[in-house]
């Protein structure tokens, strides 16, 4: 990730890391969303609520920034993931579902702004409207900022990383 861009959010327990988080605020223009890049613990401290303290703490920090919303993407088979977010009030809904209800913008915007890719699910909480709200909101974004955004957040660091290696 490009600096500036993300924060990481690191849990330790007994001087220890044991679960992480990196998240960004992605300005869309008509909305702030958080996102909710990566949420990762350790095989071992899974089902005790670690996920639940990081997902948690994340929304508190992008929510004084002036978050409207959260969302994380993860692939469709990945159950721990989605219902850790859905126990926190986040609806999980297909690109397909999303893009017949909110129309095909919406998706293409959230994907971008996720980093997320053609096979994920979305899952997603809106702050103080309704979900139609912020999906109309998101798809109303204007597609230059919106890959503008892509291009700094995840295609730029990407590129920068397989020039390195090449």
């Amino acid at each position: 990730m490009e600096a500036g861009v993300a924060s990481t959010l690191l849990l330790r327990l007994s001087g220890k890391p044991v679960a992480s988080a990196v998240v960004y605020l992605a300005d869309l223009g008509s909305v702030k969303l958080g996102v909710m890049y990566y949420v990762a613990v350790e095989k071992r401290w899974r089902g005790k609520g670690l996920g639940k303290v990081l997902v948690l703490s994340a929304e508190e920090a992008m929510g004084l920034r002036g978050a409207s919303g959260y969302v994380a993407t993860t692939t469709i088979d990945n159950r721990a993931s989605m219902n850790l977010f859905s126990s926190l009030g986040y609806v999980v809904l297909s690109w397909d579902a999303i893009g017949r209800r909110y129309g095909w913008r919406a998706v293409e915007n959230l994907v971008r702004a996720t980093c997320g890719y053609e096979d994920d699910v979305a899952m997603v909480k809106p702050v103080g409207m309704k979900l139609g709200r912020l999906l109309e909101l998101i798809s109303a974004a204007g597609k230059r900022r919106v890959s503008r955004l892509w291009s700094r957040i995840c295609y730029r660091p990407w590129l920068v990383l397989w020039r390195g290696s090449s």
